[in-house]
């Protein structure tokens, strides 16, 4: 407990604060005036080979060779929610992203449609991830499906304590990550149609159509997960057509099973629809 007179600060005055024990009694540091990060305009030229990023093991001409060969990369971290990013417009047309110079935005109008009855419209800023190699997009939180029930306290007017993909990001003082729930933040997306993408030859298409290598990094915070998505491009209309690949994985207590699937003409479904290869590997703690 902390003996002192209350002290009330607007939340805009107060940007960080610390708490620690001196003596048996307890104290708390706060700091003012810090600057805001999407109000710092260094980090609009936030090219992935900035000088900041570079090392003496991968200088700028290492840095540029390893985007060249990357098809798509995303940094969820805070860094990458903000400066200049490019996006694949929505297949649906009453979604939108919007970009500045500082981030992007996502919005909808709200659900009124039988399943869902919400008061106001989604409205998340930011909401994008950056996508290093600027190649193909920046990664796009949409927020919940429907804002009911346990969502409901997000069904607010625009400018009102929106949503933001700062909301789901975590750290251990080390590193940065975004947090997935389920709920409010059940996945980010990339492109809605993948036709674009795709074009059928290999020096146009900004998708490997031969050969493929995904890494991703995370960590399971759950005993009792099946197919849970890590990353994926793919296309599945009940057995009609099969194509693309996903990385999934399932979680128990004593192991967790990676799952590849990926589309394989020898498994085709008909001539022309593709058909799903999967690849399963287990791992046990030690």
């Amino acid at each position: 407990t902390f003996d002192a007179t209350t002290k009330t600060f607007p939340a805009q005055s107060v940007c960080g604060m610390e708490s620690f024990n001196m003596s048996g009694r307890m104290h708390v540091l706060t700091a003012s005036g810090c600057q805001v990060l999407h109000e710092n305009e260094e980090h609009i030229d936030n090219r992935t080979c900035a000088d900041q990023f570079l090392t003496e093991a991968c200088d700028w001409e290492c840095c540029e060779l390893l985007l060249f060969q990357t098809a798509a990369f995303w940094d969820l971290s805070s860094s990458g929610m903000f400066g200049n990013q490019r996006v694949i417009p929505r297949a649906d047309p009453s979604q939108s992203v919007t970009c500045t110079n500082d981030f992007c935005s996502y919005s909808r109008p709200r659900l009124v449609d039988g399943t869902c009855t919400e008061v106001f419209g989604t409205n998340i800023g930011p909401a994008t991830f950056k996508d290093m190699t600027d190649k193909i997009g920046a990664a796009v939180l949409r927020g919940p499906a429907c804002k009911e029930g346990t969502t409901v306290e997000w069904d607010r007017p625009a400018g009102s304590g929106a949503l933001s993909a700062g909301n789901f990001i975590v750290s251990n003082n080390k590193v940065e990550a975004v947090q997935f729930d389920g709920v409010l933040n059940a996945g980010l997306y990339v492109a809605d149609n993948l036709a674009s993408l795709v074009t059928g030859a290999q020096p146009t298409s900004q998708l490997p159509l031969k050969q493929i290598s995904v890494e991703a990094w995370f960590t399971v915070e759950s005993s009792l997960l099946t197919g849970a998505g890590l990353v994926g491009a793919f296309f599945d209309s009940a057995g009609e057509c099969q194509k693309g690949w996903a990385l999934r994985y399932d979680a128990r207590s004593s192991y967790t099973e990676y799952i590849w699937t990926v589309a394989s003409r020898a498994l085709e479904i008909r001539q022309g629809r593709g058909g799903f290869q999967t690849l399963r590997f287990r791992v046990t703690p030690a």
